[in-house]
């Protein structure tokens, strides 16, 4: 004989009301389990993250976030000159990130892409 154990919120039409052993384990499940603690509620994306992390408006912020950011907001890379990257968008007036050293932007050029694109609201 194989028994089956089932764990989790199973629908009711699986649940087996004949099989004791299989609805106490179901219900220690439930009780320990947390999705919150192990954080599995829900997938971050790439983007959120980098937004969270330009939020945090640290000394130096990686440009792949910048452009990340960026790109989702609808501002297009427009070209580099050396340390210079140019990023424009239909209606808005461009605006240049200088980088400094490891592909990084300064703390203040964080802080105006925060504001210009309101990520704090």
């Amino acid at each position: 004989m194989r028994l089956t154990v089932t764990t989790g919120a199973a629908p009711p039409h699986r649940r087996s009301p004949f099989n004791p052993i299989a609805r106490a384990l179901e219900k220690c499940f439930e009780d320990w389990y947390h999705p919150q603690y192990y954080g599995l509620t829900r997938d971050v994306s790439q983007l959120e993250k980098s937004i969270q992390r330009l939020r945090a408006r640290p000394p130096e912020a990686d440009f792949d976030d910048v452009r990340r950011v960026l790109e989702a907001n609808g501002w297009h890379q427009a070209g580099q000159k050396g340390s210079h990257v140019s990023f424009t968008k239909a209606g808005e007036m461009p605006f240049t990130i200088p980088l400094s050293d490891a592909h990084k932007v300064k703390r203040a050029y964080v802080q105006q892409i925060c504001e210009r694109l309101e990520l704090d609201n």
